[in-house]
């Protein structure tokens, strides 16, 4: 802040007179501090940077007081006379003063509440966090005992299919042998009998007399076996 002393003797403000309206270094300010008139009647400051809205608009007077009810500046008849005549006022320094630390006060409460949101949100992730690991795990136990099942499922169908082979003889003719191994040893001797006859080929009938005999004895042997058909159907 800059005195009233002109340029290039510019010198630094000392103090601001209110009423005047104007800060002054030390050389200009001699006046209102030696004159007992303007001690009473101009109040001074510290140097400030003053604006065109100093004085009331309502009564004229310089702005000297602040009323923390209706947060505005008022002058000393609005601070006597008027609506402001029952409200809190304060000097501008008072007034400053308090509401830094009203300020201060809010920021400290509002940082609080900040810090615990904060820790309730990181709360609330670290439960959701675990509420994921938990599904996540009950999701994986799910799908391996699908699996489980899948393959038990799958191997008792190989299982029965490769025992349902094992018991079943299918020739190439179609014709299926059935029975137990003792009900299924004369067929199995029939066969072998008549593939032996076959086998041995070249005999001529007119010259075999047991060549009849044998095939007689096959054909009538074989009507007395039990029989399956490929289409499952049993011939008695």
């Amino acid at each position: 802040m800059e005195g009233f002393t002109p340029s290039p003797d510019r010198k630094p403000a000392k103090k601001t007179c209110m009423k005047c309206e104007i800060s002054m270094c030390v050389q200009h300010l001699q006046a209102h501090l030696t004159t007992p008139v303007l001690l009473q009647t101009h109040p001074l400051t510290e140097p400030m940077a003053l604006c065109g809205n100093t004085k009331c608009s309502q009564h004229g007077k310089l702005l000297e007081y602040y009323c923390l009810d209706d947060m505005t500046c008022v002058c000393v008849s609005c601070a006597i006379e008027d609506q402001h005549r029952l409200h809190n006022m304060k000097t501008f320094s008072t007034a400053h003063k308090e509401l830094l630390e009203k300020l201060k006060a809010e920021q400290l409460i509002l940082q609080e509440k900040t810090d615990d949101e904060n820790v309730s949100l990181e709360k609330w992730e670290k439960s959701e966090r675990e509420k994921l690991g938990r599904c996540s795990v009950r999701l994986i136990e799910a799908v391996t005992k699908l699996r489980d099942i899948s393959l038990t499922s799958v191997q008792s169908s190989v299982s029965a299919r490769m025992v349902s082979l094992k018991t079943t003889v299918v020739p190439e003719d179609g014709v299926e042998l059935l029975g137990d191994s003792d009900e299924g040893r004369p067929a199995a001797q029939l066969l072998q009998l008549g593939c032996t006859d076959i086998r041995a080929g070249g005999a001529d009938p007119s010259q075999d007399v047991s060549y009849g005999v044998t095939h007689r004895t096959f054909v009538e042997n074989f009507h007395g076996l039990p029989l399956r058909r490929s289409g499952g159907k049993e011939n008695e």
